[in-house]
């Protein structure tokens, strides 16, 4: 069994139907009987189609028929999102993949038009090759919409009931729609970017959606929103903790650290956090199984007094004291930037822990300290996990130590860790 993340995502053009009501069970069901959860969002990137109304008779029909979402609260709005799907299309922008198009429905739809056998219409790329001169002049009579330029490739996966399936982008479905010419994103994007940053791993949805697929596997792979299986686990522990999704993109990883981490933990490796926060929220049924053990030196008077004789902070001296008595320890740090560069000191000076959590939370040299510890990481081959940028914080240091201990525990489902609801 697995901790399956699975969602309902429907758009509300109108009030829930029998298809609705058939797709949220099967998806409900299907997560809840691996011990998962389900989590709801509403795909209303059409505002005009899919007013909050129909979205609020959703919520309250799932409510009311006992299958009420686990999160987030609220649900997720596509309408709310459209600066996080900008981020990712200017990605695609920048690498060179994405192009106007100024072909009108009619000429989409004409017969002379590639078509598949189900009748959706295969773009032809007419307006790929356009130089600039050539989309000033008809950006004067028509907004364009935008396409992604995608290779000639086969995209193959397993359908969980339909079985094996396959595209080939570039000859069954042709550069494909972004964004469209009224700013709108299109769902293929949109979709892709949400399941990554949620945490979803599980989709059950309509067999017409299933020649989607293919060009949304290569949409996660082209922005690198996949995690690696090693990953995953922390990954999705940390946005469960915090209702996040950034961290998906932000949490940093060095190669091979969380394999690194558990393997530590199987030899009894200490971990040493920087709060008492952090330590308070580290699982100690894990730890025993582990026959482990979390410490704290921030509230010693020992380290207290050592700060005061070399004018620092407890943080620091809480940090020298960690190398000279556990070299080999997994060190999470939460609050303190300057835990972070004293680590990086004491690895100049050969120190190598087992692992570095580097994830302080603030604006003083929060981003800065985490910049040079992994940079320190990489250059002694220390692993480390980070949260990149300004986020992060005690409970993301906890999550993260969760995680690994979850892992080498064999206790990331939650039913091994005694949740049989």
């Amino acid at each position: 069994m697995s901790s399956t993340v699975g969602r309902y995502a429907p758009s509300p053009s109108g009030r829930m139907h029998l298809g609705n009501l058939m797709c949220c069970l099967l998806a409900w069901l299907s997560a809840k009987s691996k011990g998962g959860q389900v989590l709801l969002r509403i795909e209303d990137l059409d505002t005009q189609r899919c007013p909050r109304s129909y979205a609020d008779a959703i919520v309250d029909d799932l409510a009311w028929l006992g299958l009420a979402a686990d999160g987030p609260t609220p649900p997720v709005y596509q309408s709310d999102r459209s600066e996080i799907y900008q981020r990712y299309f200017d990605e695609l922008s920048r690498r060179g993949l994405v192009y106007p198009c100024f072909c009108s429905r009619s000429q989409l739809h004409a017969a002379s038009a590639p078509h598949r056998s189900d009748g959706q219409v295969i773009y032809a790329g007419t307006c790929r090759g356009l130089t600039p001169a050539e989309i000033a002049e008809r950006s004067k009579t028509r907004a364009p919409a935008w396409r992604v330029q995608v290779p000639d490739e086969v995209i193959a996966f397993e359908d969980g009931h339909m079985g094996h399936y396959e595209e080939n982008l570039a000859r069954d479905c042709g550069d494909f729609f972004l964004r469209r010419a009224d700013g709108v994103f299109a769902y293929q994007l949109a979709v892709v970017v949400d399941d990554a940053l949620m945490g979803v791993d599980e989709v059950v949805r309509g067999s017409d959606l299933l020649s989607s697929t293919p060009r949304q596997l290569w949409l996660y792979r082209e922005l690198g929103l996949t995690p690696p299986p090693e990953t995953a686990a922390v990954v999705k522990r940390v946005i469960h903790t915090t209702a996040d999704f950034d961290y998906a993109k932000n949490l940093r990883f060095t190669p091979g650290a969380v394999e690194a981490a558990v393997k530590a933990l199987h030899a009894g490796a200490f971990i040493v956090t920087d709060t008492n926060m952090a330590l308070a929220g580290i699982t100690k049924p894990g730890l025993k199984k582990l026959n482990g053990e979390a410490i704290c030196y921030m509230a010693d008077p020992a380290v207290a007094e050592a700060a005061k004789q070399a004018g620092t902070t407890r943080a620091v001296a809480a940090m020298h004291r960690a190398a000279r008595e556990h070299p080999g320890a997994i060190l999470a740090i939460g609050n303190a930037p300057t835990a972070l560069l004293t680590i990086a000191e004491e690895m100049e000076a050969g120190l190598r822990p087992a692992l570095v959590i580097g994830v302080p939370v603030g604006f003083v040299n929060v981003v800065e300290s985490k910049e040079v510890l992994f940079a320190a990481c990489e250059r002694y081959g220390v692993p480390a996990i980070a949260a990149m940028g300004r986020k992060g914080g005690s409970n993301v240091a906890a999550a993260i130590c969760n995680a690994l201990i979850y892992s080498a525990t064999e206790m990331l489902d939650p039913s091994a860790r005694g949740w049989n609801g």
